[in-house]
């Protein structure tokens, strides 16, 4: 079922058959990973929603769950689980392993429990060697998000970040920053629109009965001042209001006074926080540690508006412009809104992630004759719910129009390389449609599938391996790379004789797990065969090169040869000798626009050209387009020739 589709409610009676269903065919109760993941199944969050939990659904469907079903685990229970995973794998499991280990609890269960899986361990007294489960720095981190988007050329998803070895995994940087995107914003790259960190519907409910197990009663407030959980405002924008999502985790509800302060003493708080930070703003004040919420003030006085003038505080024309915005009823908000989606819907599209869409939120909040989005929310529910008054499907309409952009891109595509796009063209080429293959798997599926809704007959694969043939060829591409396990963009080396990596992503799950049924270590450095240390096909392309045709190279910091930039870290893809001259080569191959890469290309090129440094470029296209070693070679001594 498309993940955007909605939804079906099932009855109390419809679900207790499902339960006695499952307890019949298989003689014994479901778990909530079985839930989750069997097909056809509702899923746990389901359950727990119509009966408060899994325990109290086993009753109403009378079943006796005796020993077989636990809500938790005992520390003993935990240690021994430990204990067991290594001994079957013969290695200590890591967060990732946890969770998609069949029949051991999840990652999370060792953390209600002790803190966290290296504390777990360190209770069950396994031997932690000094790499495991490396405790990153801030710093190291964000260097890992740049190492990432320079290596595969896009915004890494929370997916992405959990299924890419040699990385970080999602939830580290949710420990350190709050969220992934949180992480990206430090490195002030622009995200496009179409970015965001989904959470589940389930796993946000999740989340606040995990809250409630470990810190008490869920508060606005507290989700925000904690950044192991989604702030309050994912909760508004998904569930309306932040009561409503209480309630959708099975919660009572409290009934608020807001009597903690007097309206006095709220009023000197304001005055209090306007000397620290200025005119206050309902964000501002919501986010900020010894303060109550924006909220309280809007329940005691009556707006935020209200709230303000109430201070003392003059507001300015602009800001009073936004706060009139409400004056407007409910039938002109939504044709105002109709009327400016028509208009952005008859723009031409725009390349890369950016789709023609309906509005979003930072694009009602700009439009003066729209109230901003909180107003949407208190008046229908959301953006999307406005949407829906207007007989629009949001996300119907979203996916159907980037569809509409994705199918010209690849006919477009296809008159550029004269014949029918296959996935390694889609790869390849991604820098010329500006869609990263994940995107194109995400709203078509195969790439049989792609190639029939764009109109083109489809290229079916003559070769049938057997999952024995598949391992045997990473044993066969490990022999050509010199007995160095080999990585996905190694296999697109050897595409003309193996699969393509996602053939082994189908076949057993995860390019990592095919490697373990083969024998064979995840390589987590990749060398050229003279020892130099390479991170994209670019760069192994580029080093490869120069060692078959005997150029002297070495990698470069720029602060060897430029002065004001003693201290940075940037370096040169390669310094190489041509003729007793020296050249400096920068691979600018990030192939999505990034802004803050952008920024730093730039840059690099104006710092070179103020002290006269010799840098030669290189972009995806020329790599494309010069796709054998003696073209790049070629192209080599020509930009060389232009600098003489």
């Amino acid at each position: 079922m498309n993940k955007r589709q909605k939804k079906k409610i099932y009855s109390s009676e419809e679900l207790i058959r499902f339960l006695q269903q499952f307890h019949l065919k298989n003689n014994r109760v479901p778990n909530t990973r079985e839930l989750d993941s069997t097909f056809g199944y509702p899923s746990a969050g389901v359950f727990r929603r119509a009966f408060g939990s899994l325990k109290k659904a086993f009753d109403e469907a009378k079943i006796d769950v005796g020993s077989q079903f636990r809500l938790y685990y005992s520390e003993s229970d935990l240690i021994n689980y430990l204990i067991k995973y290594v001994s079957e794998f013969k290695e200590l499991p890591t967060v990732r392993d946890m969770d998609n280990a069949e029949e051991y609890p999840s990652a999370t269960a060792f953390r209600l429990k002790f803190g966290s899986l290296r504390k777990a361990l360190e209770a069950a007294n396994l031997h932690i060697p000094e790499n495991y489960r490396k405790n990153y720095s801030e710093d190291e981190l964000l260097h890992s998000l740049q190492k990432y988007i320079k290596e595969f050329g896009n915004i890494p998803t929370v997916e992405q970040m959990d299924k890419t070895v040699g990385y970080p995994s999602a939830s580290t940087f949710r420990y350190r920053f709050g969220s992934l995107r949180k992480a990206l914003i430090k490195l002030d790259i622009n995200l496009p629109d179409s970015y965001y960190v989904s959470y589940k519907r389930e796993e946000l409910l999740e989340l606040l009965r995990e809250y409630y197990h470990n810190f008490g009663y869920p508060t606005s407030k507290g989700l925000d001042e904690n950044k192991y959980y989604p702030s309050s405002r994912t909760y508004l924008r998904r569930f309306g209001t932040f009561r409503k999502a209480l309630i959708a985790a099975g919660m009572q509800v409290p009934e608020y006074t807001f009597n903690i302060f007097t309206n006095k003493e709220l009023i000197n708080l304001l005055k209090r926080y306007s000397k620290e930070y200025g005119l206050p703003t309902y964000d501002g004040i919501t986010q900020t540690k010894g303060y109550p919420s924006a909220s309280v003030y809007v329940s005691r006085f009556g707006s935020w508006q209200e709230t303000l003038i109430k201070a003392g505080f003059d507001l300015l024309e602009d800001r009073l412009r936004r706060f009139n915005k409400i004056t407007l009823s409910d039938d002109e908000i939504l044709e105002h809104l109709r009327y400016h989606t028509s208009l952005k819907l008859i723009q031409k599209g725009r390349k890369g992630l950016h789709f023609r869409s309906l509005l979003v939120h930072h694009e009602i909040d700009e439009i003066k004759d729209l109230p901003v989005t909180q107003v949407l929310f208190r008046r229908f529910g959301g953006v999307k719910e406005a949407y829906k008054r207007l007989g629009m499907d949001y996300d119907v309409i979203n996916k159907k129009l980037a569809k509409q952009y994705m199918i010209s891109q690849f006919e477009k595509l296809a008159k550029y390389i004269a014949r029918t796009p296959r996935l390694p063209d889609l790869i390849e080429y991604d820098w010329y449609t500006g869609i990263s293959l994940i995107a194109w798997q995400n709203h078509f599926g195969g790439i049989n599938d792609i190639q029939i809704e764009c109109g083109f007959e489809p290229i079916y694969s003559r070769v049938f391996r057997t999952r024995e043939k598949l391992l045997s060829d990473l044993h066969w591409v490990k022999e050509q790379l010199g007995g160095q396990t080999p990585t996905k963009d190694d296999l697109l080396q050897y595409r003309e004789n193996i699969a393509h990596p996602t053939t082994y992503i189908n076949e057993f799950g995860s390019y990592l797990n095919a490697l373990k049924l083969a024998g064979l270590e995840p390589a987590r450095y990749k060398y050229t065969e003279k020892g130099t240390l390479y991170r994209s096909k670019y760069e192994y392309r580029f080093y490869t090169m120069l060692e078959n045709k005997g150029i002297d190279y070495s990698i470069g910091y720029y602060r060897d040869y430029i002065p004001e930039l003693k201290g940075r870290l940037f370096t040169f893809d390669a310094v190489i000798w041509i003729k007793n001259r020296r050249y400096f080569v920068e691979l600018f191959c990030v192939i999505n626009n990034l802004g803050n890469y952008d920024k730093k290309t730039k840059f690099k090129i104006d710092i070179c050209n103020k002290y006269d440094i010799p840098l030669i470029e290189f972009y995806p296209k020329e790599f494309v387009l010069n796709n054998s070693e003696e073209k790049l070679y070629k192209l080599l001594f020509k930009k060389i020739a232009l600098l003489s």
